[in-house]
């Protein structure tokens, strides 16, 4: 709390206790163009007293009145609000400095001395333009380190105005899309020529640049694909592909089959299962050949011992990654005593599998009486 400044007023009013003021935000507003005075506000916080300087409680309080200054402690403006303990000022100017004081007054009008001093500066805000881009079908344009201006090919579309400081440089990038040519540059309305960038120096005005593409004449090329015995390749056969555009191609073995090799133009590319032609300017070939997949195989030798059998006994050939059950039958009057899988005890089971089979095992069981 500011200590109260020693005024000559009435009693009671006079006597009671400074509050705080408060400056909660300040809001101010984006401009333009011509440099000028513009309007900017700020909000003003304080908390209502609730006693006099000699302790005793301010009961008869009815309102408050802000004071603005352009100096401090010196004040031109004095606005009543009431007995609201907020205000926002507004219509303050940018470039300028105020000062801003409360003072709190009873039933009987008699107003209490000022309560500390904030003070708020507003900075003169820059001056700036818009520069409007449009791009025609065919290409795009696009404003230099500000990537968020991006117009794609799809026909004319105008783009989002770029904010540019006074007496800054703001440079486009221009580009045509396969099978396009820029046709024309228009800055301002006026042409200058079918460039690939431009580039607004010093800029101290709004300005307009759009640009227009047309189509080139495109050779077409072939491509043709081949696909030998036991697989497949897609798209088969010949294929026209226009100039400098690009073409892809899967190739898929048949079930049991792998690729062989991928040749493209008589050369080898390898046992890929897709090529992709890039930047077509001249015919091509691609061919694929394919062969069978090698499976390995392993052995299971299964072993039963007196009174009882397993089933299948003896050693059996099984395909690599495949599995193979087998089932344990104790003869009559007799139960499973043990199996055991690769020599080692699986318990008293009936029935067992081996999955995804990548190695030679064994299976023996043994039995007793019940």
């Amino acid at each position: 709390m500011v200590k109260a400044i020693a005024a000559k007023r009435p009693a009671v009013f006079s006597r009671i206790a400074f509050f705080a003021l408060l400056l909660l935000m300040t809001a101010t507003t984006l401009h333009t163009g011509v440099p000028s005075a513009h309007a900017a506000q700020t909000t003003l916080l304080w908390s209502a007293p609730t006693t006099k300087t000699d302790g005793t409680s301010a009961t008869n309080l009815a309102g408050y009145k802000v004071h603005i200054g352009s100096a401090t402690r010196s004040y031109q403006q004095k606005i009543d609000v009431g007995n609201s303990t907020s205000y926002t000022a507004g219509g303050l100017l940018d470039g300028s400095t105020y000062y801003f004081a409360v003072t709190a007054y009873d039933t009987f009008g008699v107003e209490s001395a000022y309560s500390n001093e904030a003070t708020k500066s507003f900075g003169t805000l820059p001056v700036t333009y818009s520069i409007s881009a449009t791009a025609g079908a065919g290409g795009t344009i696009t404003a230099i380190s500000n990537p968020k201006i991006n117009v794609a090919a799809s026909g004319t579309t105008t783009i989002t105005s770029v904010t540019v400081s006074g007496g800054a440089t703001q440079a486009f990038a221009i580009a045509a899309a396969a099978g396009y040519t820029v046709a024309d540059v228009k800055v301002d309305g006026t042409s200058v020529g079918p460039v690939a960038s431009y580039t607004f120096s010093n800029v101290t005005a709004n300005h307009t640049i759009a640009v227009t593409f047309k189509t080139v004449p495109v050779a077409s090329y072939s491509i043709t694909a081949t696909a030998y015995a036991n697989g497949s390749i897609s798209p088969a056969g010949t294929s026209s592909v226009a100039s400098g555009s690009s073409k892809s191609y899967a190739i898929t073995p048949a079930a049991g089959y792998q690729v062989s090799a991928v040749s493209v133009n008589g050369v080898s590319v390898g046992a890929v299962t897709s090529y992709t032609f890039s930047n077509v300017t001249a015919n091509q070939t691609i061919t694929a050949t394919f062969k069978t997949v090698p499976v390995a195989s392993y052995s299971i030798t299964a072993t039963a011992y007196a009174n009882g059998s397993i089933s299948p006994a003896g050693t059996t050939s099984v395909a690599s990654g495949s599995s193979k059950t087998y089932t344990i039958t104790p003869s009559a009057g007799y139960a499973v005593s043990a199996v055991k899988a690769d020599g080692i005890s699986v318990g008293a089971v009936t029935s067992y599998t081996f999955s995804n089979v990548k190695a030679n095992h064994s299976i023996a069981a043994s039995f007793k009486l019940r």
